[in-house]
């Protein structure tokens, strides 16, 4: 198979809602009693729109808030600094 000219990167961020069932390695999404995660995965396809499949992904699972009300490790926000993209699809995407 001949490599595409093009290849685009799409991301997309994803909640995974487990009902709030109890389970371990999950977390609160946008309320306290979720049990839940995220999900980002990044997809590769052509400029014609046809699917090569997912070259990266990484999950989230945030810690509950203390009794302080303040959630510990990492920031409420998803950016670069707090979840730089994996060596692997930065190098495919570049």
């Amino acid at each position: 198979m001949q490599a595409p000219p093009v290849v685009m990167c799409l991301q997309d961020t994803t909640e995974l809602d487990f009902g709030g069932k109890a389970s371990r390695g999950l977390g609160p999404l946008s309320y306290e009693t979720q049990r839940d995660m995220y999900v980002h995965p990044t997809y590769a396809v052509t400029a014609a729109h046809e699917p090569l499949g997912v070259i990266g992904t990484w999950t989230l699972a945030r810690a509950f808030k203390g009794a302080d009300g303040v959630r510990p490790g990492v920031s409420e926000r998803w950016s670069d600094r707090n979840h730089p993209p994996s060596p692997r699809s930065t190098r495919s995407c570049a």
